[in-house]
C-alpha cells in the first residue's frame, strides 16, 4: 500500500479483526499525545464511533517535565474539540523532581493516569496508537536485552490491564501511513516530542539506526513479518499453557494452587 492514507474501510477492516464485541461498550477512551500517529488514531475512530453510537473520549496526559507541556497539551484538547471530540487533560503530579529513568517513569504515569480516568468513569477499553515503527522499536529493544519469544513478538494487539482492555489497531501500519492519512484529512500540524530525537534514549538511537539497517536488507517490512510470526508463536504458547493449567492445576480458595494428576 505504499505511503497511501488508511481508509475508512481499511480502518473498519483492522478494527474487525481485533474481534471485540461493542455490544455493550457504550463509551471506549483514546490516548492522546498530539502526535501524528495518536491524531490518525482519534480521528479514523471519530468516525467509527459515530457510526456505532459509541461516545469516544480522547485522554490527553500533561507530564508536567517541560514548561510547555500544559500549553501543547491544551492544544491538542482543542484543537480535537474542533473535530467535535471531547477530552480531558489528565496531569502528572510529582512529589520530587526526577532526575533518572524519565521515560520509563512518565510511561507509567501515563498509563495509570489513563487506566484510573477509565476505571473512575466505568471505560473499559484504551486505545493507543502505537504502530508498526514502535512495534519494529520494541523488537530491537527487545533483541537488544537478549529477549526471548515473549519479548521479541513485541506488543499485543489487545491486553488486559487494570480491569481494561489496552487496544492497539494500527500495529501493521506505518507511521509514514498515519501522517499520509492526517494530510488527506487537510491536517498539516501534530505535536512532536523532543525526547523522541534525544540520543540519550535507546528507542530513539535504535530509531535512528533504522536507515542503515534498511541498507542492509533489514527493513520495516521484513522485521515486522518476523515479529507477526513470533507474536503467532507466542499465541500457541500461551494457549499450551492454560490448557496445561485447565487440565492438572486446582486453585485452592486459600490461595495456592496445587499440579497433579489430569482432572
Amino acid at each position: 500500500m505504499g505511503n497511501c492514507a488508511v481508509s475508512k474501510n481499511e480502518f473498519q477492516a483492522l478494527m474487525s479483526g481485533l474481534g471485540i464485541n461493542h455490544t455493550h461498550d457504550p463509551s471506549i477512551a483514546v490516548a492522546v499525545s498530539g502526535g501524528a500517529d495518536s491524531m490518525a488514531l482519534t480521528l479514523l475512530l471519530k468516525d467509527w464511533t459515530q457510526k456505532r453510537r459509541i461516545q469516544l473520549t480522547a485522554l490527553i496526559v500533561d507530564h508536567r517535565l517541560r514548561g510547555e507541556s500544559f500549553a501543547e497539551a491544551l492544544g491538542v484538547a482543542t484543537q480535537l474539540r474542533r473535530y467535535g471530540i471531547q477530552s480531558h487533560i489528565l496531569t502528572w503530579h510529582k512529589d520530587t523532581k526526577i532526575h533518572t529513568g524519565i521515560q520509563e517513569k512518565a510511561r507509567k504515569a501515563r498509563y495509570n493516569l489513563m487506566l484510573s480516568w477509565c476505571k473512575r468513569h466505568g471505560v473499559k477499553q484504551l486505545y493507543l496508537g502505537h504502530h508498526r515503527d514502535d512495534q519494529v522499536e520494541t523488537f530491537l529493544q527487545a533483541l537488544v536485552r537478549g529477549a526471548g519469544v515473549n519479548g521479541l513478538a513485541a506488543m499485543r494487539r489487545m491486553s488486559a490491564r487494570d480491569g481494561c482492555e489496552l487496544v492497539r489497531p494500527l500495529l501493521s501500519v506505518s507511521k509514514a501511513r498515519l501522517i499520509a492519512t492526517l494530510k488527506s484529512l487537510s491536517i498539516g500540524t501534530w505535536v512532536e516530542d523532543p525526547s523522541n530525537q534525544d540520543v540519550k534514549y535507546t528507542r530513539s538511537r535504535l530509531r535512528k539506526a533504522m536507515p542503515v539497517l534498511a541498507e542492509l536488507g533489514l527493513r520495516p517490512e521484513q522485521i515486522a513479518q518476523s515479529i507477526e510470526k513470533l507474536a503467532a508463536a507466542r499465541s500457541l504458547l500461551d494457549r499450551l499453557v492454560d490448557a496445561f493449567f485447565a487440565a492438572y492445576a486446582q486453585i485452592h480458595s486459600e490461595g495456592y494452587m496445587t499440579l497433579g494428576h489430569e482432572k
